[in-house]
């Protein structure tokens, strides 16, 4: 029997307010999709914040650069973009996490993402891998250094602040409305919304931001819209978020049920590897059904073992 696809979908802090809550409501609906639960979240976020943005977080603030595993196509785009390659600007300390930026230039949070966001508009920032991204920041009587994340501290302090507040929708469909990567790309809308078709959720807030209430209208980092990228994420978000039970979560109980272990799933859960993937790029854009099956051919080659060899290779 198909088990029915379940997002968690919420309007981010800074786009927060009754007139967009509205709006996504019935746009959602109208789209037949159907919201089985929805509510806020405010003040005191920062355990959810830390969970929901950890791959992100790590790099900005934990791993050093040379720590990052950067694919072939990301130091082809370093290259490119900047003249340099990224093993030449390691060894010369041009490359800073965000932590370290904020430390050499001697400035906030607030200011780090100013000069991100005109790196953005300069072409100066660029998309190394999931989760990792690089802007130029040169400014004058400053020493110029490539910043990975920068945008992360203050987007953190969005979350933490004390009147900073979500509202959430869990939505769910069956495969015959929508795959999920048709949800993602065609209902929801790329990430960034200046690229967003113009009849998706964020394609028409891109372009009614000052009818709907917003300050300003919308860029690739103040986006408006979270939503789940595949089911398992979905699964994830809905056990940081809403504090449920794996055994309370279709998914999870289907995932049990198939006979994978708890410590296993759970290690997915920490994005972990799954053949040579961490779980959440693993299973992007997939629906209940493809993660069911994903997992149920892992389970019957017997791959739960070395799955969980890596996990210990890497992270002991």
């Amino acid at each position: 029997m198909p088990v029915k696809n379940r997002a968690f979908v919420y309007i981010k802090p800074n786009a927060n307010l009754r007139s967009i809550e509205a709006f996504v409501g019935d746009w959602l609906v109208a789209k037949h999709f159907k919201v089985t639960a929805r509510g806020n979240f405010s003040g005191g976020m920062e355990d959810e914040f830390e969970i929901q943005h950890v791959n992100s977080g790590r790099k900005a603030t934990i791993l050093r650069p040379y720590e990052l595993n950067i694919p072939v196509e990301g130091l082809a785009v370093f290259q490119e973009c900047y003249g340099l390659s990224w093993s030449a600007s390691l060894e010369e300390g041009l490359i800073r996490n965000a932590l370290e930026a904020l430390d050499i230039l001697d400035m906030d949070a607030e200011t780090l993402l100013h000069e991100w966001m005109k790196c953005i508009q300069a072409g100066t920032m660029v998309k190394l891998a999931r989760h990792t991204y690089c802007a130029l920041i040169d400014i004058p009587d400053r020493p110029a250094i490539f910043c990975i994340n920068g945008y992360h501290p203050a987007l953190r302090n969005e979350y933490i602040a004390p009147n900073a507040s979500i509202h959430y929708y869990c939505v769910e469909w069956d495969d015959s409305l929508a795959n999920w990567n048709t949800f993602k790309h065609d209902v929801i809308g790329c990430s960034d919304p200046s690229e967003a078709r113009p009849n998706t959720l964020r394609g028409v807030i891109h372009s009614e931001w000052a009818d709907l209430g917003l300050d300003a209208p919308l860029d690739i980092f103040n986006n408006a819209i979270h939503a789940s990228s595949s089911a398992f994420e979905a699964f994830a978000e809905h056990l940081n978020w809403l504090k449920i039970s794996i055994n309370n979560d279709p998914l999870g109980c289907y995932l049990y049920q198939l006979g994978l272990t708890p410590q296993t799933l759970k290690d997915w859960l920490a994005n972990t590897p799954i053949r040579g993937q961490h779980s959440f790029d693993y299973f992007e854009t997939k629906g209940s059904d493809e993660c069911i099956e994903v997992v149920r051919e892992i389970v019957s080659l017997g791959e739960g073992n070395e799955i969980l060899h890596q996990f210990d290779m890497l992270y002991t």
